[in-house]
């Protein structure tokens, strides 16, 4: 990543024409993106489901239904019957229209005068109002239209159009949608209320919906991204190149979208909002960087030059887990899910590829101009004042400098306490998640206040709700549903559907076989049932059309269909409300009966367990990949550990604030965990590396996190502002989920901020960290190796380890390292050079030489196992490379790599046993001389 920053900075010319030419491909492929309305993405991609319905549609014939509802008081009104009959008329000759029930087409069965008259409620418009109120009456009294097709009151009335749709037409149901709105143009205002509800009134609202949405999202999203960067970071150009990567990797997304055949719908809409919004994070971190080098380093070559090398790395491992925050989405089972999380995954893994071309190129055309709020006045300066402490501190107190401080001495004196304090505060939060309901019901997608959910309600109030599904009963033998028997089961489970609340009606052929069993016994009540014998259920059937009996009984009568209508919007009401229906069934049935629920609303309800069972994936698969590669990137199994506790914490927080505000976990919902996970990890990826960095250099681990957080408070401030702001702007959407998305992915961006600055502080101060490119870029001597008694049985991996742990130093010959009775708490490792080790006579000041330690040599050991004055100077002999080890980070060494120290300990031991050996010969030897 480094090496392609400064080969765009070195040759912008050719990464602008680069850009431009592949942008401009981008944009001839993007102008076929189609746009697709449709809910079929909402569905479960369950085969079995699936298989199922389609059978259920070959059988007993399609679904698919688009009600007209009209209502008037003095609905009966001869003109308005006649205006009914001749928008039925009409509907009958649009294209992909199979059938048409209305009032006109009814079945009119009853009893007069010893004879059963048979054929449709009207075959007419009534002549007068004596006559329309006759077939009133009749319409109320008849189960098979009141309640069905008219209300019980006798206002309200619906025209059921079932379509077999033109999948080959894409505009099939905007057409459709169109002509029927232009057929009930003559109804309107001789009508009190008349609309249209179904699919193809569905699909066009949502493609209005969709567009409208776009042409407000998108530019809020780069008014709210501009207006913050500007106000956090006081620079045009911060503002300026986010809007610049974005836009580019819009263009290149949209041409993907248009390869993998991803249409822009209800998800994938929102995906260039958020591509502008989060692909800014990484923006506004290099512009910080890049503002630090001017004023540490100077301008141009310098300040890119320190851009680059504290940000190279990181920008690779934060844009990797983003990428997996939103490709880990498309485990889910919902085709719309995964379609989104293709679409934003790509986008944002080349957001960050544009990011680190374009930037570098802005920076060399401009000369940096813009990316500071004014060009650094005199020379540039150290990176820190003598006391390790950054000196923008002491030039005024901002309020990133006040927030630094306040979050840098809560890490520090608090730690521990408020750690505890805000995981069991999640964790109290958490609980209210129990309350979540799943919902992947399409009028939830809704806001109350649409035309959609209006309409609903409106013609809930008096006819049976717009949504179907299917109960197919297969019973293997031939004929059984010819049986009074089975047809007994049948009319039972009607009987239970019609005494829930949950649900509106119900029909089948059992109806109408109740209904002229009734008409023929004088129109009896009491004889509302299934006809006694075999024989008069074959008789009654010869009263009932053809089509009709194919749209409740197979051919050879062995399998049945019951069509189920129903106003419920939530897929957890629905799950129970047909949990009770099938105990019920299955009592009825009894074990030589299947039977299953289908149809298209229980495709999508199936999609709601997907939606829980992704959203469990998603999240497990994208913890543990981050724990991996934080526990790679860091060496240490606790770094990955670590890492992923300020991002569980949000997540957290989210659920339970689902469970208390009534937030159901729907398709908008459902992404956000994941997403959150991808996006704050970044922050906390910028907080580890960085305290890493100032570990290495000064060696305190508060001092480490005060430098770390006045450091990284400005851009991991301002970037979780911006991503919450950015979500925010979702909050103007008209779909509910989108909404619901917007107002979870802002609360956790905020609490991730809360949780990098208390959390991970406190957990970092805890310990120390090694990057894998520490490791990778420290060069050991072999000599080192091969000399080394401390280092012996122990692989170079293991070494590096260690000498991470301490702090490598320089030395001239003839400097002092430390002086004889010095307090001291560490010792020293020789890389090259050599020390000599002396002790000086008190009365002469001789000194007296001890020891001269080469390569691989240890000292000082002494005061590091035991921390107190040392018992000799040492000076180096040579210039010199040592790494210094504390009392402390040999305790680090214990707490994080065990059986390392313990090794390590080992050695040193046997040092200690070999240098005690001497002294005892050298003594033995001087004793021996002073006896002669």
């Amino acid at each position: 990543m480094q090496r392609l920053m400064r080969q765009a900075y070195d040759r912008p010319w050719t990464v602008v024409l680069i850009l431009a030419a592949i942008t401009a491909c981008a944009l001839f492929i993007a102008k076929d993106l189609r746009i697709d309305p449709s809910v079929n993405g909402m569905m479960t991609d369950d085969p079995r489901a699936r298989e199922a319905y389609e059978r259920t549609v070959a059988t007993f014939g399609t679904d698919q239904v688009t009600v007209i509802c009209l209502r008037d008081a003095d609905l009966f009104d001869p003109d308005r019957l006649a205006l009914i009959e001749e928008l039925a008329y009409q509907l009958e000759g649009l294209p992909g229209v199979v059938r048409v029930e209305s009032l006109f087409s009814a079945a009119d069965f009853r009893h007069d005068e010893g004879t059963l008259r048979s054929g449709p409620l009207m075959r007419q418009p009534p002549a007068d109002r004596a006559e329309a109120e006759a077939i009133r009456q009749r319409a109320l009294e008849s189960p098979l239209v009141a309640g069905n097709l008219l209300s019980e009151d006798g206002t309200t009335t619906s025209v059921n159009v079932f379509i077999e749709p033109d999948n080959a037409d894409p505009e099939y149901y905007n057409t459709l949608a169109a002509s029927i709105e232009t057929l009930l143009e003559p109804c309107q205002g001789r009508f009190e209320e008349a609309f249209q509800l179904g699919n193809p009134y569905f699909r066009t609202v949502i493609s209005k919906t969709m567009i409208d949405d776009q042409l407000r999202l998108v530019p809020l999203s780069v008014l709210v991204l501009v207006l913050t960067l500007v106000l956090m970071t006081r620079s045009p150009a911060s503002a300026i190149l986010p809007l610049l990567t974005a836009g580019t990797s819009i263009c290149w997304m949209a041409a993907f979208m248009v390869l993998a055949d991803i249409p822009l719908n209800i998800l994938t809409m929102i995906v260039p909002s958020l591509v502008i919004v989060i692909g800014s994070t990484e923006d506004i971190h290099l512009i910080s960087e890049y503002r630090e080098g001017l004023h540490k380093r100077g301008p141009g070559r310098l300040a890119f030059d320190y851009m680059v090398s504290k940000m190279g790395v990181v920008i690779l491992i934060t844009s990797l887990t983003t990428f997996l925050g939103f490709a880990s989405i498309t485990v889910n089972k919902i085709e719309i899910l995964r379609q989104f999380g293709m679409a934003a995954a790509f986008g944002l893994l080349v957001n960050p590829i544009v990011t680190v071309v374009l930037i570098p190129a802005y920076l060399r055309l401009t000369g940096g101009r813009g990316a500071s709020p004014q060009a650094p006045a005199g020379p540039a300066q150290p990176d820190d004042d003598e006391d390790g402490e950054p000196q923008p501190w002491k030039k005024g107190l901002s309020v990133f400098d006040m927030l630094g401080r306040a979050a840098s001495a809560a890490a520090n004196r608090h730690d521990r306490k408020l750690v505890a304090g805000l995981l069991l505060f999640a964790a109290g939060l958490a609980l209210f998640s129990f309350n979540v309901r799943l919902n992947n019901d399409i009028l939830g997608v809704f806001k109350k206040s649409s035309p959609i959910r209006q309409r609903t309600e409106a013609m809930s109030a008096h006819l049976p709700g717009v949504q179907t599904f299917s109960i197919a009963i297969a019973s293997g033998v031939e004929g059984m549903f010819r049986k009074p028997d089975a047809l007994g089961k049948v009319a039972a489970i009607q009987d239970y559907i019609a005494a829930s609340p949950a649900f509106d009606a119900s029909f089948s052929l059992a109806d109408s076989l109740r209904l002229i069993n009734r008409e023929m016994r004088g129109g009896d009540p009491a004889h509302y049932t299934i006809p006694e014998s075999e024989a008069l259920v074959a008789q009654y059937l010869l009263f009932i059309h053809d089509s009709d009996l194919r749209r409740s009984a197979s051919p050879d009568f062995s399998e049945f269909h019951i069509l189920v209508r129903h106003s419920l919007q939530s897929s957890y009401e629905q799950k129970q409300a047909l949990d009770d229906l099938r105990r019920f069934m299955n009592q009825t049935l009894g074990p030589h009966y299947k039977s299953e629920f289908t149809g298209e609303s229980m495709l999508i309800l199936g999609g709601a367990d997907s939606i829980a069972e992704g959203q469990a994936l998603s999240i497990a698969l994208l913890l543990g990949i981050i724990f991996v590669i934080m526990s790679v990137l860091f060496v240490n199994v606790k770094a990955g550990l670590l890492s992923l506790l300020p991002n569980v914490f949000p997540v957290l927080i989210m659920f339970g604030t689902m469970g208390l505000t009534g937030i159901p976990l729907n398709i908008g919902t459902a992404m956000v965990a994941a997403i959150a996970i991808g996006i704050a990890v970044d922050d906390t990826i910028h907080f580890m590396t960085r305290y890493n960095k100032e570990m290495l250099r000064l060696k305190d681990q508060h001092r480490a996190m005060e430098v770390c957080i006045h450091a990284e408070i400005r851009p991991v401030t301002a970037t979780s502002l911006a991503l919450a702001l950015g979500f925010s702007v979702l909050l103007a959407s008209e779909f509910v989920t989108i909404v619901q998305f917007g107002a979870l992915s802002a609360l956790v961006m905020i609490v991730a901020l809360v949780g990098d600055l208390l959390l991970t502080g406190p957990l970092l101060t805890n310990t120390k960290l090694l990057t894998l490119w520490d490791m990778l870029s420290l060069h050991v001597d072999p000599q080192v190796i091969r000399q080394s008694e401390f280092f012996r049985d122990l692989r170079l991996w293991h070494i590096k380890k260690i000498i991470l742990m301490g702090r490598i130093q320089e030395r001239r010959a003839g400097e002092t390292i430390f002086k004889e009775w010095d307090q001291g708490d560490s010792m020293y490792i020789i890389l090259h050079g050599e020390v000599r080790a002396f002790s000086t006579e008190e009365d002469t000041g001789r000194e007296v030489p001890y020891a001269l330690f080469g390569v691989g040599d240890v000292f000082g050991q002494t005061a590091m196992l035991d921390p107190g004055p040392r018992s000799y100077s040492a000076r180096a002999h040579s210039d010199l490379h040592v790494v210094e080890i504390s009392n402390a980070d040999f305790n680090r060494l214990h707490r994080l790599y065990p059986r390392l120290a313990s090794m390590a300990h080992r050695n040193l031991a046997r040092i200690l046993g070999h240098r005690l050996a001497i002294a005892n010969v050298m003594y033995y030897q001087k004793s021996l001389q002073n006896q002669g």
